[in-house]
């Protein structure tokens, strides 16, 4: 059990390490992310395009007036005494008069209208991308820390911290509003002090806002968000990267791109090893229980599909409970999304449409998690080798021997000869007797002289790698004797004189040997 669940230990461990380090580089740049949206929402809000495309939209009737009072000033003389006298005397000079005003209005109207639809437009277009517009916290965790208790400490997190981290977004825009409102009492003091007249400009004004602007931050009271990135690293140690979250900086790609492709090769082994260690407990279960059936290929296959859907489907039970705890009602998928979730997430393919948030990830969730993936990939991987075994087995059954016979031709398998004929040569000159010197398959001689070498070679007191090989091969090739002498048998149903007379010799020379076997 410890050779199972210590590497899975280790990988939850280079994780954590990798994400502490990520979230290094990456949290400065998502703390200037998050101040850049704000500086838009207020610049926003300063300026009030509704409200001025509305004045313009006014401005004929404003004209219009104008044009009315100015043609009334011209229309009329003063004397010395302040006796006025209308000098507009006749219809002509009246049509003339509504004539000119209506040149005026129509000439403002349409310069108002085309700028009108002009700001109604950069209006818009404003607004759009400014809602597109949302802080992040992928790598940082933001709440009142004297409010809800420190950020770091926060393993299993409590209500209180559930709905902080729920609304990290309200407390960075409030932080971000106090720090802008310091600033620009600061920056309007000193205008003030340093102005002449005691009273600013409009210009001055705006150097006011413009500097509060630059240096107002919501950071204060946010931390590193180390369950958030310690689960980002664990998926992209996993190769499953959902696509939610990335590195932007460079230091934090060159991080991803080294350790993290370390971590994807100690992945690899520790999860062969581990499907290793589970066939082998699989297999001891099969013969401890006598399942016979389950040792079969095919069976063996279906075991561990079904056992990897079981396995799956609880995963997506997990994420469907984190999902309702953790987000609002509308935000929560479907039980069917979920199953959906869990299926792209044990097969590595990670598609990105569905994924654990980070911001609401605690230490907690990101541990239990990491092994319940893990699990899922030891199941899947067990799967898909039983699958491939089953396969090669069905459509390509000569394969280990073709593999065999190639190995013994290689300089591996001249190697492994002459080093099993060194050990032979050390056990003969030990026992004072010659024995088979040469490569060649009758070297052995008859079944009854395999036995005697085999036990020559069991009796030797140097007991090393040489001799246990050679000890192997000897075995083989008694057993490669028999099965040749079966099949000898089992193709000569033709000549059954022949066939019994085989048979007599064959069965009497394997008892003799293995009387002389267990009696030496």
């Amino acid at each position: 059990g410890l050779r199972v669940v210590l590497p899975m230990f280790i990988l939850v461990f280079l994780s954590s390490i990798g994400g502490w380090a990520l979230a290094g580089y990456e949290a400065p740049d998502e703390y200037d992310a998050n101040d850049e949206v704000m500086r838009n929402r207020k610049i926003r809000q300063t300026i009030d395009f509704n409200r001025t495309a509305g004045a313009l939209l006014d401005l004929p009737m404003d004209c219009l007036d104008k044009a009315i009072l100015d043609s009334i000033n011209a229309s009329s003389v003063t004397f010395d005494d302040g006796a006025t006298v209308d000098v507009i005397d006749s219809i002509e000079s009246v049509v003339g008069f509504i004539q000119d005003v209506r040149q005026d209005v129509s000439e403002c109207a349409e310069n108002a209208e085309y700028i009108g639809q002009l700001i109604q437009e950069v209006s818009l277009q404003v607004e759009l991308e400014f809602v597109s517009q949302d802080l992040t916290f992928d790598w940082i965790r933001c709440w009142n820390e004297t409010r809800f208790g420190p950020i770091m400490t926060a393993y299993i997190p409590t209500e209180k911290q559930l709905l902080a981290a729920q609304t990290q977004a309200l407390f960075y825009e409030s932080s971000w509003e106090q720090s802008f409102d310091s600033w620009y009492d600061l920056y309007l003091d000193e205008a003030k002090a340093n102005s002449t007249s005691g009273n600013l400009t409009l210009d001055e004004l705006e150097v006011v806002f413009s500097k509060a602007l630059s240096q107002a931050t919501g950071r204060g009271g946010c931390q590193v968000n180390q369950a958030g990135t310690t689960w980002f690293f664990f998926t992209v140690m996993t190769t499953v990267g959902y696509g939610n979250q990335a590195p932007v900086s460079t230091g934090g790609r060159c991080l991803v791109a080294t350790f993290g492709f370390f971590t994807i090769i100690c992945f690899g082994a520790i999860l062969a090893n581990t499907g290793n260690i589970v066939a082998v407990i699989y297999d001891d279960l099969v013969k401890k229980f006598n399942l016979t059936p389950l040792s079969r290929p095919l069976w063996s296959c279906l075991f561990w599909a079904v056992l990897t859907a079981c396995w799956t489907l609880g995963l997506g039970a997990f994420a469907l409970r984190f999902w309702k705890n953790r987000l609002p009602s509308f935000d929560v998928p479907s039980p069917q999304d979920a199953r959906w979730f869990a299926y792209i997430s044990t097969t590595t393919v990670g598609l990105g449409d569905y994924f654990l948030e980070p911001e609401v990830m605690f230490a907690a969730d990101a541990l239990y998690f990491s092994f319940i993936y893990l699990v899922a990939f030891t199941f899947f991987a067990a799967f898909l080798t039983r699958l491939s075994d089953y396969i090669l087995g069905y459509f390509f059954p000569d394969a280990g021997e073709v593999l065999k016979l190639r190995l013994e031709k290689s300089n591996f398998g001249v190697v492994q000869k002459q080093t099993e004929k060194h050990h032979e040569g050390q056990i003969q000159s030990a026992d004072g007797e010659t024995g088979p010197t040469t490569d060649d398959d009758n070297s052995f001689g008859s079944s009854e002289d395999l036995v005697d070498m085999l036990v020559k070679y069991v009796k030797s007191p140097a007991r090393t790698l040489g001799i246990v090989g050679r000890e192997e091969e000897l075995l083989l090739e008694l057993l490669k004797r028999v099965k040749e002498e079966r099949l000898e048998l089992k193709y000569m149903g033709a000549r059954p004189a022949i066939r019994h007379q085989m048979a007599s010799r064959n069965l009497g020379s394997l008892a003799t040997s293995v009387a002389n076997l267990e009696t030496k």
